[in-house]
């Protein structure tokens, strides 16, 4: 009788690229798409497909602050459906769905600003410049172009797009928000109070050396029926307001009730701070209270607003106000005197722009027009990849842009570019069979009708058609002579479909019905992307028939569904009562935080491995632990299915020098020569150092390695590669093993 030695049955049946027959997660999307499309990929007698794709993607990292629609700041993973941000035109963008995972994040680093980190699937929207003298791209026709584009594609760009001068920028813009009541003070006589005044001690006061400001201390005295005591104070005066004789008290206490009631009475200069109604209020109201505090509190220098305080939260009010106005403004820490001599640590609020909008009164503070046609709410930006980490974030309707705390404009990752990426892999698939295909991404907004949809596809293949001047069957024809003479299946992927559909629900019919239309022929798909499924309620039953089996959605797994995929792979891959729900359960609890099947399967994979190595005939909870442990959740297995045969042998040659050295990392040169060397023993040619070299950023692009240039210590400048997410020794064991069963290359 022989000893059973493994707890598997079949251990691939734990791999990712066994699709299963069920609705997957997000984090298989792609190959959960390639599954619905297989069979145009080997042009089988049912080669059409219609599928609907809708689900959101993720982008921030997690403390992200984003402005909402009523002005206040939430963090990403606080922001729930339903909510409503700030658009860039101050109209409201609401929350459809949100989203938690992990992966690949980028930070973006603006010229002035403070940086942010986004996934590199999150889509920037740039402004593109006039750069006459550019190198490449002079754009005096082309600048002032909005574009939105993903992050990962930026990385590819040089230096001349993507830099402290490049083509793109970042926006930043000013916002009105929604009515509020007006605040019982007025604005700027406010923002005296809160830059020079006090009522520590009861009494209400202020204190400066300027005459403007005393008429106004003077006028409001007088609509509370105040007197008015002034006193010297070092270069300044003090007023000092206080009750008339006949009913004087109880205007005081209004006064006073007013501040109170705006929790601002008796409020030292360190707990000082602008109240809602000012801070939100209309572009008047704001401008006027930042008035006030800048005649008080500020100084004009070079063109630009220095404004000092001992609170930090006014400080950061300051900056709010003059962001929300449309100037740039910055908060830093500062060691400074006031103005009787006393130090200590202020914060310091920047403020530039055309500033001249601002209605200073002081004289010497009215700042003049602005001659600078350079706009300050644009500026340069750098991209530095990081390591992969949690992320938060959503999908919000109309334009999909809204704002970031320091008034950035950005925009939701979107379903467009998973589209791309599934042209570009059907294509690589449909290669191998021998047949070629085709993805057409139609933008719904731009192209709304059936002949603009044609046209696009036409102009795909090579062909030139004016948008006016033929008909829908013309157009179809020719299009369909071009397929099949070319022998090509094209997928028509319709993004923001819903849109399409609300100005024309039979739009929808025709294009699910296009394969009956054009005879039977086997040359069309299509890939309908949305935002959700409200639009369907629109549509005909004979319409919906057509795509509603072929729906994926796009959202993470729960931890119970987690479970049921595990329970159910685990049936085939496991020898009968060799791993107990139990243990599945914990491994779905381990992974649930981030949704991701692959993460789960790999993980009960590798606790089966432990259990085979500790020669235990059952896999226990322990094992699991212990897999997860060795299993950081960066590191996708799977990727390393995608390597060609030169890009795993410079992988095994870079684990090879790192598993026997006592440095982090090996240099350019010496992976070259193991690579060589390894090449030599395999049979194999060894590629040139351009190749080989491409390969190295190849694998710093997937995140499998790490590079940088190398410091002190080494004669000249080379390049450092090094391991951070997983060991040398069980990189080599998945490298051998993909080496036996065979690689592309």
């Amino acid at each position: 009788m022989t000893t059973q030695r493994t707890v598997f049955r079949d251990e691939s049946v734990l791999f990712p690229e066994h699709v299963p027959h069920t609705t997957p997660h997000r984090m298989d999307q792609i190959r959960t798409l390639e599954f619905y499309f297989q069979s145009v990929v080997e042009k089988s007698p049912q080669a059409s497909q219609n599928v609907l794709l809708y689900g959101p993607v993720g982008c921030h990292r997690k403390g992200q602050l984003v402005l909402m629609f009523d002005g206040s700041l939430k963090r990403v993973e606080d922001v729930s459906r339903g909510d409503l941000l700030m658009g860039p035109d101050s109209a409201p963008r609401k929350v459809l769905e949100t989203v938690h995972g992990f992966g690949k994040m980028v930070e973006v680093q603006p010229i002035k600003g403070k940086p942010f980190v986004v996934s590199e699937d999150h889509i920037l929207t740039v402004i593109q410049t006039r750069l006459k003298k550019h190198p490449r791209k002079p754009s005096e026709d082309t600048g002032g172009i909005i574009r939105d584009i993903r992050v990962s594609e930026l990385l590819k760009l040089p230096r001349w797009y993507v830099g402290p001068k490049g083509l793109y920028k970042l926006m930043r813009t000013g916002v009105d928000f929604p009515l509020i009541p007006v605040g019982p003070i007025d604005a700027y006589f406010l923002g005296v109070y809160l830059g020079d005044g006090g009522s520590a001690n009861g009494g209400i006061t202020i204190t400066s050396a300027d005459a403007e400001i005393a008429t106004v201390v003077n006028g409001q005295a007088g609509k509370y029926l105040l007197k008015v005591h002034r006193y010297p104070a070092g270069q300044a005066n003090l007023y000092h307001l206080t009750p008339g004789r006949t009913g004087g008290q109880a205007l005081l206490n209004r006064l006073a009730r007013d501040l109170i009631a705006l929790e601002l009475y008796k409020k030292t200069s360190e707990l000082k701070f602008i109240p809602t109604q000012y801070k939100f209020g209309s572009r008047t109201t704001r401008l006027e209270v930042l008035a006030g505090l800048l005649d008080t509190d500020g100084s004009l220098d070079g063109g630009y607003y220095d404004f000092l305080t001992k609170s930090k939260q006014l400080a950061e009010d300051v900056a709010f106000v003059s962001r929300s106005l449309g100037f740039y403004a910055f908060v830093r820490e500062k060691s400074s005197h006031d103005q009787f001599g006393h130090e200590g640590l202020y914060y310091r609020v920047g403020i530039s722009g055309d500033i001249s909008k601002i209605p200073t009164r002081v004289s010497r503070k009215q700042a003049p027009t602005r001659r600078q046609k350079k706009s300050v709410l644009r500026t340069g930006f750098t991209l530095k990849p990081l390591g992969e980490e949690e992320y938060f974030g959503f999908r919000v309707d109309s334009d999909q842009r809204y704002l970031l705390d320091d008034f950035s404009v950005t925009h939701n990752s979107g379903k467009t570019m998973l589209a791309k990426k599934l042209g570009e892999a059907l294509q690589k698939k449909a290669m191998l069979y021998g047949n070629l295909v085709k993805l057409v991404h139609v933008n719904c907004r731009i192209d709304r009708t059936l002949q603009a949809i044609l046209v696009k596809a036409l102009s795909s293949l090579g062909y030139a058609y004016p948008s006016r001047g033929y008909s829908f069957e013309e157009l179809l024809h020719s299009l369909l002579e071009e397929l099949k003479r070319s022998r090509t299946h094209l997928i028509l992927a319709f993004d923001e479909v819903d849109s399409l559909v609300s100005s024309d629900p039979s739009t929808l019919y025709t294009i699910t019905r296009l394969r009956e239309i054009s005879q039977g022929s086997q040359v069309f798909s299509s890939l309908l992307v949305s935002k959700t499924l409200d639009y369907l309620k629109m549509v005909d039953l004979s319409t919906l028939s057509s795509i509603q089996w072929n729906t994926v959605s796009l959202e993470p797994y729960s931890g119970e569904q987690l479970y049921d995929i595990l329970l159910s792979r685990s049936v085939d891959a496991f020898n009968s009562g060799c791993i107990s729900e139990e243990c599945l359960q914990l491994a779905a609890d381990i992974t649930s935080t981030y949704g991701d099947a692959r993460y789960a399967l790999d993980l009960v994979y590798r606790a089966g491995k432990v259990a085979d190595l500790s020669e235990s005939h059952t896999v226990m909870p322990e094992h699991v632990r212990q897999a997860k442990a060795s299993l950081p959740p960066q590191f996708r297995k799977e990727e390393l299915s995608y390597l060609t045969k030169h890009q795993r042998i410079v992988l095994m040659a870079i684990s090879n020098l790192l598993k026997k050295s006592d440095s982090t990392h090996v240099t350019i040169g010496e992976v070259e020569k193991n690579y060589n060397s390894l090449c030599e023993g395999m049979g194999v040619a060894a590629n040139h150092h351009t190749q080989l070299w491409s390969d190295v950023n190849e694998l710093a692009r997937k995140g499998i390695i790490e590079t940088q240039l190398s410091g002190k210590g080494l004669r000249g400048r080379t390049t450092l590669i090094g391991l951070s997410l997983v060991s040398a020794k069980e990189l080599i064991g998945e490298l051998e093993k993909g080496m036996v069963t065979g690689v592309r290359g």
